[in-house]
């Protein structure tokens, strides 16, 4: 195969990749919005959802929570206790890795007592 069309076939390679890696990261985005939303409805069950069984949730000051049943144990007593609005999610990064991504960034809320 000549230089050329060997380039060329790279480009296209890395168009496509660079393609699909903008909608992963559209999904990423969209992701946090159902988060939030879901914070904000006081939807518990729905927050869970987001979360996919191997997940890991770096919360502030606590060690981090890896899998769903620490993420739920973690998270069920400040939805209990807690009404939560105006939260704003601050993404700093996203990085996928094939199936997987990470992403993170900060947020602030409102929290009222129920």
């Amino acid at each position: 195969m000549p230089i050329v069309k060997k380039l060329m076939a790279g480009e296209a390679r890395r168009y496509v990749m660079e393609r699909e890696m903008v909608s992963d990261v559209a999904q990423i985005y969209a992701l946090w919005d159902e988060y939030t939303a879901a914070c904000h409805a006081d939807d518990f069950e729905g927050y869970m959802a987001l979360w996919v069984d191997d997940g890991i949730q770096y919360a502030p000051d606590v060690p981090p929570r890896v899998g769903k049943e620490q993420i739920q144990a973690g998270m069920q007593p400040g939805f209990d206790h807690f009404i939560l609005s105006n939260m704003i999610i601050n993404t700093e990064e996203v990085q996928v890795l094939g199936e997987k991504a990470y992403s993170y960034g900060t947020y602030t809320c409102l929290l009222y007592t129920s």
